[in-house]
């Protein structure tokens, strides 16, 4: 996404507005390891970027793995990630590459942040509305419980739940409902990684138990065979 210099002067003032954490000398050098990025966004977006999972970074290594985490933890619920070369090229302080970035998240936060007219009184309690008359946000708890039921997860590919989610007589995906599949799919692979992760540990600690007990029987073993 390419910055007309015009353009230049309102990403610097959206910047300007958000308190950080250590002041800007060099927007290109400051910015470069990502921590300053995840500030901007948790400012706009406070509930979706946990400023824990990032820590300021020297080598180029330590850079890409901030921006690989804003990428995966935060970017995606944005509804976009930032490319690989893009992430280098603002690591390695390349002129104007924080500045595409920039504008970037500035338009998807707009985009995440616009407000949605909420459904009249009549609409809401009218028992005849049509599933493609639904509300987003009513088509997506309909389904979430669907899928809840059958332990299935989402996926935009699936073709019962695909043609409840694409507008009548049109063939793309609602902008909306797709930002929002993304970031309940998101919630869903998270929620799977803490549950195998929870496997691993209680597996281990099975198999601690398991050791505790043999030795404790080895021990009694053999104070039964001393006091003989």
């Amino acid at each position: 996404m390419e910055v007309a210099d015009e353009e230049l002067e309102g990403i610097y003032a959206w910047v300007d507005e958000v308190p950080l954490s250590r002041p800007k000398r060099n927007l290109a050098r400051d910015f470069a390891d990502g921590v300053l990025v995840a500030e901007v966004v948790r400012h706009h977006c406070p509930r979706i970027v946990d400023l824990h999972n990032y820590s300021g970074a020297h080598s180029l290594d330590a850079k890409l793995y901030n921006w690989k985490t804003l990428n995966h933890k935060v970017f995606k619920r944005l509804g976009f990630v930032v490319a690989r070369g893009e992430c280098e090229a603002v690591c390695t302080g390349e002129p104007g590459a924080v500045e595409r970035v920039l504008k970037l998240i500035k338009v998807k936060l707009a985009e995440q942040l616009e407000p949605q007219t909420p459904p009249s009184t009549t609409q809401r309690l009218s028992p005849t509305r049509s599933t493609a008359q639904q509300p987003v946000h009513l088509k997506l708890d309909a389904i979430s419980t669907k899928l809840l039921a059958t332990g299935r997860t989402l996926d935009i590919a699936d073709k019962p739940y695909q043609r409840q989610l694409f507008s009548a007589g049109s063939g793309s995906l609602d902008p909306h409902i797709e930002r929002e599949l993304a970031y309940r799919q998101q919630l869903i692979d998270e929620l799977q990684e803490s549950n195998e992760a929870l496997e691993i540990r209680v597996n281990k600690l099975e198999q601690l138990v398991q050791l505790k007990n043999a030795k404790l029987k080895t021990l009694l073993d053999r104070m039964q065979v001393a006091d003989r």
